[in-house]
C-alpha cells in the first residue's frame, strides 16, 4: 500500500504544478497536512494528532542536519508562503490527495500509509520552499493558526553549538 500513497501524492505535485506557482504547491500541501491532522484529532484524540506534531518537527530537524552535515553551514528557516487567490485550487488538489491517503489507511493494521503521507507530504514541502520553515509555524499553521505553547517543543540552552535547535 505505500506505492500507493507515494503514486497519489506525486500525482497531486504533478496536477498542482501544472495548475499553478511553487508557492500555490506550499499551500495546497499545507492544507493537505492540515486535513490529515484535523482528522486524526477528530476521529482518534489529541495523542496522535500530537504525534504528527512530532512527527513533522522531527522531520525538519532531520532535513536540518542533513543541509548542515553536507554544507556545513546552519540553514535559516524559510517562510511559509500566505494564501493567494490562486492557492484555493491547489489546496483542492492536495485535500482530495490527503482524503485519499486517509481511506487507504483504514485497509492497514496500522498506520503506515498515514505515517508515509505526512513524510512524503513534508518532503515535497521543503523541496518546494528550497528548506524547511521554523517547526513552530508550520505546526501552528497545521492547528489553524493556534499559538504553539512552551511546552511544546524544549528549546536548548542559547549558548549551544545550535541555539536554533536548526527550527
Amino acid at each position: 500500500m505505500p506505492n500507493v500513497i507515494e503514486a497519489v501524492v506525486d500525482a497531486a505535485m504533478e496536477m498542482a504544478a501544472t495548475r499553478g506557482a511553487r508557492a500555490d504547491a506550499a499551500i495546497g500541501i499545507v492544507a493537505a497536512l492540515r486535513r490529515i491532522r484535523a482528522t486524526l484529532e477528530e476521529e482518534v484524540g489529541y495523542a496522535p494528532a500530537a504525534a504528527m506534531d512530532s512527527t513533522l518537527h522531527d522531520l525538519v530537524i532531520s532535513y536540518n542536519l542533513r543541509h548542515l552535515s553536507e554544507t556545513r553551514q546552519e540553514p535559516e528557516p524559510t517562510a511559509l508562503p500566505e494564501p493567494g487567490p490562486d492557492a484555493v485550487r491547489a489546496s483542492a488538489i492536495f485535500e482530495d490527495a490527503a482524503r485519499n491517503c486517509i481511506a487507504f489507511n483504514t485497509r492497514t493494521p496500522d498506520n503506515s500509509c498515514l505515517h508515509q503521507a505526512i513524510c512524503l507530504l513534508a518532503d515535497r514541502l521543503f523541496r518546494l520552499l528550497g528548506g524547511t520553515p521554523a517547526a513552530a509555524d508550520l505546526i501552528g499553521r497545521l492547528r489553524g493558526g493556534e499559538a504553539l505553547h512552551e511546552v511544546d517543543f524544549i528549546d536548548p540552552p542559547e549558548d549551544g553549538p545550535h541555539g536554533s535547535w536548526l527550527h
